[in-house]
């Protein structure tokens, strides 16, 4: 990565990340967040006396839910098989729909803009990655214009972060996922997240589209689809245990539940896979599933494979041939997919996965947090190299605080349900009900150490 965009700032500065303002069936940005958006603006910021910076870090917006998100014609590949989702035009369209569903939220930042000398910095993140698009951003500043707004103190940051510096101390400003491997924007080993080398390729056809990432992938084709029979999927954290309830509850039988028990499966044993690929298989899930498990299991050791049966065996699941050879006959390899996910939600087998520095994990049966550990880690890294006084992201809409203050995550502004288990998580996807929401930011003032603040905090029914 280059080096990031760096501003001296001698105002006050206020965060906030993944607001989702969507549009559509599945909109996040329910009405009651919406007024308090609207009040966190007016009443809150604008009633500050002083110039104030407010910073959205990443996922301001939510194109990836916004309708229509189910046309096949928002999906495509390049001439290397990279998989590619929606075009300018496409986002535009979708960029509308969702100004039309706000009109308050607009009026709102129009209204802020308008008050004294505020200034409003934007930057994108992997669900509104659409902020790279140079139509994108010009329809977004005339919306604001359109209501007043001072759009000259409108500013973009296309880079990976943000850099604040005051007195000598920086404050580095980041989204996150370009640490999460399921929601990072890379080709090859080159990172595509800077106005020099932005998330857009061509297709197959020649025509210029933005970058898919797994986690666009998998909404795109499964996730949003599920959402209107089970509206509680996306308000689930930690992500692991969406997935893994999924998995493992006997009346989800949607297209896509073998995927996630190979996905359960390749986290249990540390397997690397490449999910663009898993994910975008459009012929026969099985099929791919299979090859999926076969093309793992070339990479397990003897005593590995031995321990593996022994799983499957404790699970239901007896094989009479090596596992190589149960793969080729379909109906084994559903026998395994069903083992897998027989055991998950339970006790754990084994030790819980570990974290590394550079992805998040999954600690399987574990209550500890793994999600925020990998942007913990690239904020001890930036701390320990001087890169950073202070580390704020968003992306995982858990707010925690850690490494003595220096590390801040601002948490959301969607319900945000975090399960304690893989139980709970299937109680709140199938049963339905209220799911809690808590609107926090992080506040940034003139000569003290920044802080994570609570704004407001209720229920929602889903």
């Amino acid at each position: 990565m280059k080096e990031p965009m760096s501003v001296d700032r001698g105002e006050r500065i206020v965060v906030v990340s993944d607001l989702h303002i969507g549009a559509g069936e599945i909109d996040d940005f329910r009405p009651e967040l919406e007024c308090h958006l609207v009040a966190f603006l007016l009443d809150h910021l604008g009633a500050d006396p002083q110039p104030l910076e407010l910073v959205i870090n990443g996922d301001c917006f939510d194109f990836v839910t916004a309708a229509p998100w189910d046309d096949p014609q928002l999906e495509s590949r390049s001439a290397e098989r990279v998989p590619l989702c929606f075009t300018q035009e496409q986002s535009c369209a979708k960029l509308k729909r969702i100004v039309e569903a706000h009109g308050r939220a607009f009026d709102a930042l129009a209204r802020f803009l308008a008050t004294g000398a505020h200034r409003l910095t934007i930057l994108p993140g992997n669900h509104d990655a659409d902020l790279f698009w140079p139509h994108v951003r010009r329809d977004l500043l005339a919306a604001l214009q359109e209501r007043s707004a001072a759009v000259e103190r409108v500013k973009f940051v296309l880079e990976r972060a943000y850099v604040i510096e005051r007195e000598g101390v920086r404050h580095w400003i980041e989204h996150g996922h370009q640490h999460d491997p399921a929601n990072s924007f890379f080709v090859g080993r080159k990172e595509r997240w800077s106005e020099a080398a932005p998330p857009i390729l061509k297709d197959a056809m020649g025509h210029s589209r933005l970058l898919e990432c797994p986690g666009t992938l998998g909404l795109v084709r499964y996730i949003n689809g599920w959402r209107r029979k089970y509206p509680s999927i996306g308000y689930i954290k930690p992500n692991s245990r969406i997935l893994m309830a999924l998995a493992s509850h006997r009346g989800f039988k949607e297209p896509g539940r073998p995927l996630l028990v190979a996905w359960q499966l390749a986290q249990l044993l540390g397997w690397d896979v490449d999910w663009h690929t898993a994910l975008s298989e459009e012929s026969d899930i099985h099929r791919s599933c299979q090859a999926l498990l076969s093309e793992m299991v070339d990479n397990l050791g003897e005593d590995e494979e031995a321990a593996f049966n022994r799983f499957l065996a404790e699970h239901g699941v007896k094989l009479h041939s090596t596992l190589k050879t149960s793969l080729e006959m379909p109906a084994n390899c559903s026998r395994i997919l069903n083992g897998v996910a027989a055991s998950l939600g339970g006790p754990p087998s084994g030790q819980a996965m570990q974290v590394d520095d550079d992805s998040l994990g999954l600690a399987l049966g574990s209550l500890k947090d793994v999600e925020n550990q990998a942007l913990i880690a690239m904020a001890r890294r930036l701390v320990q190299a001087g890169k950073a006084h202070h580390v704020i992201t968003g992306h995982t809409h858990a707010p925690v605080t850690a490494l003595d203050g220096r590390f801040i995550n601002g948490g959301c502004w969607v319900p945000n349900h975090e399960v304690d288990s893989v139980g709970a998580a299937k109680r709140v996807i199938f049963r339905h009900g209220s799911v809690p929401y808590c609107l926090s930011y992080v506040d940034v003032p003139v000569g003290a150490a920044p802080r994570c603040e609570t704004f407001a905090q209720g229920m929602v029914q889903v």
